[in-house]
């Protein structure tokens, strides 16, 4: 197992510490410590301009990601797909963010948790259930939205 940790660290760091895959999944390594993975939503449009929508987990050993993503060799990067995050999502492993564009990028992160949803608030990183599953991408904006104005705006 040493050999194939090795082998991925080396070929991220041989990318910066950010690989872009031929599918848009951008892994990371972030100084050797956790590394992450994140793409955009499939199915869902790109809205950068108003807010910013995708999927995203974080790995706290290169053994996790490589586990996750069931990485033979460092080439196997290329492998990781939009629909296994999407799929990761939806056993709870990833989660969706969900970042206001206009609003100091104040975001939440929605992850499931067996049949509830729950969303992390980017700025005081407190968690809260979210009363139904939020599918769609508007829905995910008008919660990210609503939360913003009823916590941060009316103050």
């Amino acid at each position: 197992m040493k050999n194939i940790e090795t082998s991925v660290i080396d070929y991220l760091d041989n990318h910066m510490c950010i690989f872009r895959n031929k599918h848009s999944v951008e892994i990371c390594m972030h100084d050797s410590d956790y590394f992450s993975a994140g793409c955009r939503v499939p199915g869902f449009e790109d809205k950068r301009k108003i807010y910013t929508i995708g999927l995203h987990i974080v790995f706290e050993s290169i053994g996790s990601l490589i586990q996750f993503f069931s990485i033979k060799e460092a080439k196997d990067l290329e492998s990781v797909t939009p629909a296994m995050m999407l799929n990761l999502y939806e056993n709870g492993d990833a989660c969706i963010y969900c970042t206001l564009s206009d609003y100091m990028s104040f975001g939440l992160q929605f992850r499931k948790l067996g049949k509830a949803m729950f969303a992390t608030d980017n700025f005081d990183e407190k968690t809260h259930a979210v009363e139904e599953h939020l599918k769609t991408q508007d829905e995910f904006y008008h919660y990210t939205f609503s939360y913003y104005e009823q916590h941060y705006n009316a103050k």
